[in-house]
């Protein structure tokens, strides 16, 4: 059996912390359409197969920072929220196939846009971006929902 999977792992934020009103113009909107609307994009596109196979596995990358309001970064956890709550609808939609959506919703791992660099990163507060990769593979098609490491689960306790 042929097993699609699609990894929708995209984001943008603002390069400095700042209220919605002094960010650039069409920042906010873009990045709502980098991080949100490409993630339904990728989906509207790839999931008529998967069903038509009844096979697949959707992976969408959100934030922790989707799950409270973030002053000065309006736009980016909002973004981020969307794409959580959106893909616990799809597992709802869904759950009868075995087409399976999961959603990471990772802490501080060493990216460009969490500001850390790799030799930054020491695996307990910053995650290293292949530490982060190796322990959420192992969790992709067994949780709807997880922080993808974990030493992020033990943040969230």
């Amino acid at each position: 059996m042929l097993t699609t999977f699609l990894v929708n792992c995209v984001g943008i934020a603002p390069e400095r912390i700042a209220n919605f009103a002094e960010l650039p113009p069409n920042l906010p909107s873009k990045i709502i359409r980098v991080n949100l609307m490409s993630c339904v994009k990728m989906i509207e596109l790839i999931l008529p197969g998967m069903l038509k196979r009844d096979a697949g596995i959707i992976v969408n990358v959100a934030s922790m920072t989707g799950w409270r309001p973030l002053p000065y970064m309006s736009t980016y956890p909002a973004s981020k929220a969307a794409i959580s709550f959106f893909s616990d609808t799809l597992t709802d939609e869904f759950g009868h196939t075995n087409v399976k959506v999961n959603c990471l919703i990772p802490l501080l791992v060493a990216t460009k846009i969490a500001s850390y660099k790799e030799e930054e990163a020491n695996d307990i507060v910053v995650i290293k971006t292949e530490t982060y990769a190796r322990q959420a593979v192992r969790l992709i098609g067994n949780y709807r929902i997880s922080t993808g490491c974990l030493l992020h689960d033990i943040q969230v306790c």
